[in-house]
């Protein structure tokens, strides 16, 4: 039986549809590097970027699972995204809104702001920051 379930934080769904919709598929997903979770580094001989981190093996492991291909790149300016003034959005939460990408994959903090723009998932890190005073 399948159970109802929420998705992306507002969507709800059957449990398995969304893996039945991902596989065989080819996404193109935006990312920012960001040690740990995100390293980019370009190798100048080849011509390429190569990613690592910890949110490149989370995502080649779902890959793998949920049976699709990706394609990454690092977001242009260089911004995880903000709204400007006039209203836009620049980084990877515009890339998104835009449909230049698929996914953005970073450690985006989820803001009310940037959380009615676009759908995030659930949180899978929490700093626990904390600024201290006397």
């Amino acid at each position: 039986m399948r159970e109802n379930v929420t998705w992306l934080g507002k969507h709800t769904g059957q449990l398995f549809d969304l893996p039945h919709t991902l596989a065989g598929r080819r996404f193109k997903i935006a990312t920012i590097h960001s040690p740990p979770f995100v390293i980019i580094e370009f190798d100048h001989i080849k011509m390429r970027a190569t990613y690592r981190g910890y949110l490149i093996e989370l995502l080649t492991e779902i890959a793998k699972e949920l049976q699709f291909d990706y394609d990454l790149y690092k977001v242009e300016d260089g911004n995880w995204g903000n709204m400007l003034p006039n209203g836009q959005w620049n980084g990877l939460i515009e890339d998104v809104m835009t449909n230049k990408a698929d996914f953005a994959l970073g450690d985006l903090t989820i803001t009310k702001v940037r959380d009615e723009a676009v759908r995030f998932s659930k949180a899978y890190f929490r700093a626990g920051m904390a600024l201290a005073m006397r």
